[in-house]
């Protein structure tokens, strides 16, 4: 599924994602105020491999990207669905 507006793209996740998801989520203390996901400290702590296994080719996480970069600023997540709503959250890294 791939999803975009005029300045982002929202698609699936692929491994060149791990440095722009370390610094943009796992590792960016002010988008883990709101958003649940365990902090890392380093990069080379950062067991991404995890989760491109669990959510490659899954519409349940996406990563939010520029355009203009193609890079990974922030995640939209779908959590669940009834016949009259979705829950879904979402974080941008705190530099953008």
């Amino acid at each position: 599924m791939k999803m975009e507006t005029e300045r982002l793209v929202m698609d699936s996740l692929k491994e060149s994602d791990k440095e722009d998801y370390f610094f943009n989520v796992s590792h960016d203390k002010k988008v883990l105020e709101t958003f649940m996901c365990p902090y890392v400290e380093t990069l080379d702590d950062f067991d991404f491999d995890a989760i491109l296994s669990r959510y490659r080719d899954s519409d349940r996480l996406m990563p939010i990207r520029l355009k203009s970069t193609m890079r990974l600023i922030g995640l939209l997540v779908y959590f669940e669905e009834t016949e009259t709503s979705c829950e879904i959250g979402y974080c941008i890294g705190s530099r953008f």
